[in-house]
């Protein structure tokens, strides 16, 4: 039963948008899911879910300490806000202790591939939906594909993870029924990819395939040359639509980011240790825009770079506690014995950190329960290699 909360949570991921109340406390669904999972889980295990959590994070303390250390100091010396503590809330308190619990839950290979599988399941109809919207016409004032997310690029942030989950699904997929299925998903997952128009997310594949090509990951290694070819004729399509010619020029989205940066770098320069705080990013972009020439962009909750990101909203302890912690997992990920499993992990990771570049691939509902969980099956597939090694 707890296994299945898990699993349905993974499903609902996409979908914190359905917001609602419990005992006059906002939430969302998969919020909600999580917690009921959360509480199955300790009611479960009972005295030994501190030993088991314990046991989950060994070798990661230090990293996270620093970080949920400095996402504290930063809220409370700076302004705290409601929307600030619903960040730590939403963003990081209940996905990381709904996450933390995932190595005792899907403890074996196969578990792991079940646990992937949802989130791929969860891709897939996020895809679905959004080709209907493209069928039916609804997209944004430039044509760009968003479906039921705010931007285009919040759509290809969390669909661009599933093109690293579907080559180990579909190498281990058993039949031909759940291999077409898969196919028809990646399918759906490659359209709403190339109708959201999100450039950063197409580099950030492509660069992340090509950084997987380069480790060893043999054994999906035509899969990631599929994936490095797709994101090139993507592009080659591209060659006449001014979103591509204009890229560089004044009034572009490119200059707008970097507008935002010099903002953000300003910002940080005068609040180097501790930051500005959780959700207090648009008022301080707001107020510095003395400091700089009129913005091209106003509405800005966040730096558009998922470095400042954690530099500004969790200091700089936060922020080199993010930093340990992607480098301890990714060197931890390399050891992993089955390629294509690494393949998934390393390339969501390698993902999140290249499109950190040019957004913020971490600081929303589904893509921190994304964070977590990925970051965790992780570690848990890897020391599972490494005691089997041992033993023989």
């Amino acid at each position: 039963m707890t296994e299945g909360f898990f699993l349905l949570t993974l499903l609902l991921i996409p979908f914190y948008g359905v917001r609602f109340e419990i005992l006059y406390l906002p939430t969302n669904v998969p919020e909600a899911a999580a917690l009921l999972s959360i509480l199955l889980f300790i009611v479960g295990r009972g005295r030994l879910v501190l030993g088991e959590w314990k046991k989950n994070i060994l070798g990661f303390y230090l990293p996270l300490l620093l970080l949920f250390t400095g996402l504290a100091f930063s809220y409370l010396t700076n302004d705290p806000t409601l929307d600030g503590l619903g960040i730590i809330k939403g963003w990081f308190f209940i996905p990381f202790l709904f996450s933390i619990s995932i190595p005792s839950v899907f403890e074996n290979p196969e578990k792991t591939r079940k646990a992937l599988l949802f989130l791929f399941l969860s891709m897939a109809i996020v895809s679905w939906i959004a080709v209907s919207y493209k069928l039916a016409g609804k997209l944004t004032y430039d044509g760009r594909l968003a479906a039921f997310y705010s931007s285009p690029n919040q759509l290809s942030m969390y669909l661009s993870l599933g093109v690293f989950i579907f080559p180990f699904l579909f190498k281990t997929a058993a039949g031909s029924r759940m291999k077409l299925f898969l196919f028809s998903s990646l399918l759906a997952i490659i359209i709403s990819l190339y109708f959201s128009y999100s450039y950063a997310a197409w580099l950030a594949v492509a660069l992340s395939s090509i950084l997987l090509l380069a480790l060893k990951t043999s054994s999906v290694k035509k899969y990631l040359l599929l994936a490095t070819a797709i994101i090139s004729i993507f592009f080659l399509f591209q060659q006449s639509n001014p979103k591509l010619s204009h890229m560089f020029e004044e009034r572009s989205s490119f200059s707008s980011r970097i507008m935002i940066w010099k903002s953000a770098l300003r910002i940080a320069h005068d609040n180097p240790l501790l930051g500005i705080g959780p959700a207090n990013f648009q008022g301080k972009y707001l107020e510095y825009q003395r400091h700089f020439p009129p913005y091209l962009e106003w509405a800005v909750p966040h730096p558009h770079n998922i470095y400042l990101a954690f530099w500004l909203q969790a200091g700089l302890l936060g922020l080199c506690g993010f930093l340990i912690l992607c480098h301890k997992s990714v060197s931890l990920f390399l050891k992993q014995k089955n390629t294509a499993l690494s393949a998934v992990f390393l390339g969501i990771f390698f993902y999140t950190l290249i499109h950190g570049i040019a957004d913020t691939p971490y600081w929303r509902n589904d893509l921190s329960y994304m964070f977590w969980t990925v970051f965790f099956l992780g570690i848990t597939s890897t020391r599972k290699d490494a005691a089997q090694k041992s033993n023989r």
